[in-house]
């Protein structure tokens, strides 16, 4: 399969935090090819760090390993004033109410349709055009 975009070149940076590799790859892949440049981090901890590079646009998995989990990770961005401006899309396979708690603008539910991604992330990034 070939992810190709026929749109102008979109400019903003977005975080993804997914520990499914497979699934990494393929919202990489698709983000890309939207224009997107795109970080990624397979745990909270990594993408505490990751979130330093201040993205516009965050996309959490809520179920993560360790010790940080995607809840964790968010409430703790939310609670630092660097990050409080950045939306964060929780991504689950559940249906929770964790979404309020954790302070996500928003859920993304798996499995994820590349139509309905792009559409979330355009919106929360406005569909910016490239910076001159």
């Amino acid at each position: 399969m070939s992810i190709k975009s026929t749109k102008t070149p979109i400019t903003g940076k977005i975080l993804i935090v997914e520990d499914n590799l497979d699934l990494l790859s393929l919202l990489h892949r698709v983000l890309r090819a939207e224009g997107y440049e795109v970080i990624m981090a397979v745990s909270g901890e990594e993408a505490l760090g990751r979130a330093e590079e201040l993205p516009d646009l965050i996309l959490m998995d809520i179920r993560l390993p360790g010790e940080i989990d995607g809840l964790e990770a968010t409430r703790r961005l939310k609670a630092d004033s660097r990050f409080t401006r950045i939306p964060i899309v929780g991504m689950t396979a559940q249906l929770m109410e964790e979404k309020a708690i954790a302070g996500f603008n928003e859920l993304l539910f798996k499995p994820i349709e590349v139509d309905h991604l792009i559409a979330i992330v355009g919106r929360w990034m406005g569909e910016r055009q490239p910076k001159n």
